[in-house]
């Protein structure tokens, strides 16, 4: 199980345009406390597969939806930002002219 405000979440993209999830646990305590209020958290374009960073609110709600464009590519990412109740972050990004 992973513990409360010390998880990040990577995304690979596959061929098909999908992103399959991956958490990372942060050991970082002084990067663990900051992850309370938000932080910086990468993802990977739905499109051309390169990593972007975008801020994450963890005090907004627990489900977060909204578009985020490639910092690459230009191509718009429809990004779903769920945070569970033990306080683990998942990130989705699927291109958004196919949600």
């Amino acid at each position: 199980m992973w513990s409360a405000l010390t998880s990040r979440a990577n995304i690979d993209v596959m061929n098909n345009g999908t992103a399959e999830l991956e958490n990372v646990v942060i050991h970082d305590e002084d990067e663990a406390d900051s992850a309370e209020m938000g932080g910086v958290e990468t993802y990977t374009c739905a499109f051309c597969g390169e990593p972007n960073e975008l801020f994450v609110d963890r005090t907004a709600s627990k489900h977060q939806q909204f578009t985020e464009d490639c910092d690459v590519c230009c191509r718009p990412n429809l990004i779903t930002v769920q945070i569970d109740p033990d306080e683990v972050l998942w990130i989705d990004a699927e291109q958004e002219d196919e949600a």
